[in-house]
């Protein structure tokens, strides 16, 4: 899809922009989100009457923290300084960028909008939960973009399975409820001619705990 940028004139813009001033606002933004991940989404390419571009302009949040006016996806990850503002953007395109205006491509995003590291959006999906996979938490303004809501809000699911608990945790939680267990079937454990088996499972098949109390009273009492 085609887009026509929006050129934010010199006088909005200042001298400093799209650098020094860009900079600052994430280093702060950077600062309150501690060992958190921040994924910001530019504003949609829009389409009316099924032909006519409509004239990009950037979403503002988007444009506060990067100064970058293109269609594109920020990931800010102040904990991981290889990464710490990393921009997944359009790749130079030179038939397209004739009739539709230059892009930055990857190499533009890092010289000339301080991108730590730059990508092409089409390596999003592999790169991205690398990226969440070490996070304490992740901000996302939920709504901001349909596709990149239905991708989150799955891969945060996932995320939060598997942070939910540490290994340890898991394990005492699953001798707190088989102990639990032991309690409320003692009656039915101590009654001749009862077979029981007692056995949470988690996916991880580290953290599957199994007890067989018949078994171990019937191994003691021979």
């Amino acid at each position: 899809m085609a887009t026509a940028l929006y050129e934010i004139p010199e006088t909005e813009a200042g001298s400093e922009m799209p650098g020094d001033v860009h900079a600052r606002r994430r280093e702060r933004f950077l600062a309150e989100i501690g060992d958190g991940v921040a994924v910001l989404c530019s504003a949609p390419e829009l389409i009316k009457s099924r032909d006519t571009e409509v004239l990009y302009r950037q979403d503002s949040d988007f444009f506060y923290l990067t100064g970058f006016r293109e269609p594109g996806v920020a990931v800010l990850t102040p904990h991981d300084p290889e990464h710490r503002f990393t921009l997944f953007v359009r790749p130079r395109d030179p038939e397209k960028e004739t009739w539709n205006g230059p892009r930055a491509g990857v190499d533009g995003a890092k010289e000339r909008f301080g991108a730590v590291a730059a990508y092409p959006l089409d390596e999003l999906d592999e790169r991205l939960k690398t990226l969440l996979e070490a996070a304490d938490a992740i901000w996302y303004a939920l709504g901001s973009n349909d596709e990149m809501d239905r991708r989150l809000t799955r891969w945060i699911r996932e995320w939060r399975l598997r942070r939910g608990r540490t290994a340890e945790a898991r394990k005492a939680l699953g001798e707190k409820l088989l102990a639990a267990a032991d309690r409320r079937l003692a009656e039915a454990y101590a009654a001749h001619g009862i077979g029981l088996t007692v056995e949470i499972h988690e996916i991880d098949p580290d953290m599957t705990f199994r007890r067989n109390t018949l078994r171990e009273r019937a191994q003691s009492a021979a």
